[in-house]
């Protein structure tokens, strides 16, 4: 379906409105089950009529990993509430605390409440196995309050939180000595990639 169709026409969406809304939310959320669904449009339903179980319907969809499309479907329709839905997402990861590569729908959702959520958990994801993915999705936030966790948390030779650390520290024009040998990282590893490049260039086919 073109992405243009998917508006709900104001019609349709006072055709459901006349119903019950339990029948709507069952009628819909059997549709779902249905291989052949546009996802999107039934999204957009529950949506247009503001019905309070969608997010926990979003929610159980984007957590299941077993259909792509339907997970990427129920981010779309998370992002498009943001910021409205980012508290509703906060409540449900208190209780569920997801792996890191499920955090970064909240890269879009920039509040200072989802700030508190990353600072709250700071340690939790600093010990998971992908907590690369942690600092990356800090790093696209920015916000200046991670910056002192962030360089807490950084040893000699750790190249991501290194990058994280100097981007934020240069966006909020940040000058603190302690910066200095993490930026001498950042920019050390910016010389070798530009070193190799240059060598890849210049070798004769």
């Amino acid at each position: 379906m073109r992405p243009w169709r998917l508006e709900v026409s104001p019609s349709l969406a006072a055709f459901f409105r006349s119903l019950e809304p339990e029948r709507v939310s069952r009628a819909l959320k059997h549709a779902l089950d249905v291989k052949y669904t546009h996802v999107d449009y039934a999204f957009q339903i529950l949506t247009t009529l503001a019905m309070p179980e969608r997010f926990e319907l979003f929610m159980t969809i984007f957590e299941d990993k077993t259909n792509k499309p339907r997970v990427k479907a129920a981010a779309r329709a998370l992002i498009a509430e943001a910021p409205l839905v980012s508290q509703s997402l906060l409540n449900y990861y208190r209780d569920h605390l997801p792996d890191p590569t499920d955090l970064m729908i909240l890269a879009v959702m920039q509040t200072p409440d989802v700030e508190d959520f990353f600072l709250t958990h700071f340690d939790h994801y600093m010990r998971h196995p992908w907590s690369e993915t942690f600092v990356e999705i800090l790093e696209i936030i920015a916000s200046k309050r991670f910056l002192e966790p962030l360089m807490a948390e950084w040893r000699p030779g750790e190249l991501a939180l290194a990058r994280a650390i100097t981007f934020i520290a240069t966006l909020h024009s940040v000058k603190d000595p302690r910066l200095q040998p993490m930026q001498q990282t950042f920019n050390e590893r910016n010389r070798q990639v530009e070193r190799l490049q240059q060598q890849a260039q210049t070798k004769p086919e």
